[in-house]
């Protein structure tokens, strides 16, 4: 039983978000959205597995957040093989909130699975409005 529980152990994640948690903190939306939507953040998964690993974005909110390249569509979304050490990056934007959030912390998450695996990017802002 012990080296079943070590054999678990070793597994570990093979997939990581850089940064692993995104905080965009205040996000003024006051203005007119930019396109790829306001604080904008690149973000990279990669592949920490010794096998290459093909990748689903199984979910975003979007409700809040824009994904460069991405628009609303049917979950999950393909995205391809990675190669073992490899990454794909990801361009995140606030582009929302939704009624009675303003000056409230927003918690959601971008979630991806690969064959391995699945791993969560938690993502955290909080909108405001200021006068322009």
């Amino acid at each position: 039983m012990a080296l079943l529980a070590l054999l678990v152990g070793c597994a570990g994640q093979t997939l990581s978000f850089s940064p692993d948690t995104l905080d965009f903190g205040e996000v003024d939306f006051a203005g007119e959205l930019p396109e790829e939507g306001y604080a904008v953040e690149t973000v990279t998964l990669t592949n920490d597995g010794s096998a290459a690993d093909t990748l689903s974005l199984q979910a975003y909110d979007q409700d809040h957040l824009c994904l460069a390249g991405f628009t609303t569509q049917d979950f999950p979304v393909d995205l391809g093989s990675v190669s073992s050490g490899g990454s794909y990056t990801f361009r995140v934007g606030v582009c929302a909130y939704v009624s009675g959030e303003v000056d409230t912390e927003v918690s959601t998450t971008i979630e991806v699975e690969g064959d391995n695996g699945a791993v969560s990017l938690p993502v955290t802002f909080t909108p405001v409005r200021s006068s322009e």
